[in-house]
């Protein structure tokens, strides 16, 4: 077990790279990484597969939202920058 680096395609067309961890389903996100989609870019932190921690959640629009997430969702209050 250990955290290491790895390359994943979490969802069809949306690609991580960053630090994983093994578990009994395979790898997953753990620590820090990039998972980049068609519409979005989100760089932070992971814990167990999600979004989880700080982090910033780009558009292709360029609009950010700059902040904490917990579990894959929005969490407490960020920043949102157009």
């Amino acid at each position: 077990h250990g955290v290491f680096w790895c390359e994943l395609e979490l969802a069809v067309g949306e690609y991580y790279s960053g630090s994983c961890e093994t578990y009994s389903g395979g790898s997953r996100a753990e620590g820090y990484g990039t998972l980049r989609g068609k519409y979005f870019e989100y760089d932070g932190e992971w814990s167990q597969g999600l979004w989880h921690g700080n982090g910033v959640l780009t558009f292709t629009n360029g609009e950010q939202y700059a902040g904490e997430f917990k579990n894959g969702k929005f969490h407490y209050m960020g920043k949102y920058l157009k």
